[in-house]
């Protein structure tokens, strides 16, 4: 796959929101289809997408990996009892050595479920102001 769609890496912030890293705690698991369920590593998340990826070696093949255009829904898990659903539609594929990067961006801005997810970045803001104080 080839990275669709992503301007040349210049050191420049090109996001149109600002993105924030995801602590090793916090999990993502995305639905790939009806059947399958698969954890996730999250590079980041913004008001208006998320960034996460898929280990080179995933086990099911790369035909069961997301394609751009398609419409999923990935849960954001706090902890093993508790997660946030988001809709999302893939637009850039980034295919690494290591990995495959994944973008998408949210299709319900307006769902109580998105809702929930700004307070949670929110809460990450607050955590990042606190902890760089003097």
């Amino acid at each position: 796959m080839a990275n669709d769609s992503s301007p040349q890496k210049s050191g420049i912030e090109r996001r149109r929101a600002k993105r924030r890293a995801i602590l090793d705690t916090f999990s993502f698991f995305s639905t790939l289809s009806n059947s399958i369920h698969h954890r996730t590593r999250v590079h980041d998340v913004s008001d208006l997408g998320v960034a996460f990826d898929f280990d080179a070696d995933f086990p099911l093949g790369e035909s069961f990996l997301p394609k751009v255009g398609d419409h999923l829904t990935i849960q954001l898990h706090l902890n093993p009892s508790l997660s946030i659903p988001l809709n999302i539609k893939v637009v850039r594929i980034d295919k690494q050595s290591t990995c495959t990067r994944f973008g998408a961006e949210f299709t319900d801005p307006s769902g109580s479920f998105y809702v929930a997810f700004k307070a949670f970045l929110a809460f990450i803001d607050s955590l990042e102001l606190a902890i760089n104080r003097p």
